[in-house]
């Protein structure tokens, strides 16, 4: 990996011009990608053919990954202490936490997902389960209980990324 040559800029302070000409004709790496998703609320997370609407998605606020979706990517803020860990035990999800949320990545038992509950329409975020066959979605936090996971579940996307900013 090539270092920037500092030496060529001069003393602390000195142009992004002359960092420029210091660079030109050197062999330095590729930056990797960084992909822009949306933060949407959870009321449109429930309606996500809108993340395919060029006109409703040039309104939203973007927030930048290292990590790339397979299907429609979007950031969605944690509501609630449901998937607040204990202190010392991760993952751990307060409230205020934006995760991103991959509408094509693989859902397995150990991810963290985000389904729609079929009795009440109400759209969760849980860690998705396996106990003796049968798959269970996990709040974080034990005073919540666990919610069976039923043929009438729906898994609306999996998690990859999550940021707390202060």
């Amino acid at each position: 990996m090539t270092s920037f040559p500092w030496s060529a800029v001069g003393p602390i302070g000195g142009t992004v011009i002359s960092a420029l000409k210091a660079l030109k004709g050197r062999n330095l790496p590729t930056p990797p990608p960084v992909y822009l998703y949306p933060e949407i609320s959870w009321l449109e997370a429930k309606q996500l053919e809108k993340l395919k609407d060029s006109a409703f998605i040039s309104k939203k606020t973007y927030a930048y990954s290292g990590l790339e979706a397979t299907g429609h990517g979007f950031w969605l803020s944690m509501k609630g202490d449901a998937m607040s860990a204990p202190i010392g035990l991760v993952p751990t999800l307060p409230e205020g936490t934006k995760v991103l949320f991959d509408t094509g990545a693989r859902i397995k038992p150990g991810k963290l997902v985000l389904t729609l509950l079929p009795d009440n329409d109400t759209l969760t975020c849980r860690l998705l389960v396996e106990e003796a066959g049968d798959r269970f979605l996990k709040p974080l936090n034990p005073a919540y209980p666990l919610t069976p996971f039923t043929s009438k579940t729906l898994l609306v996307a999996s998690a990859l990324e999550s940021r707390f900013i202060l």
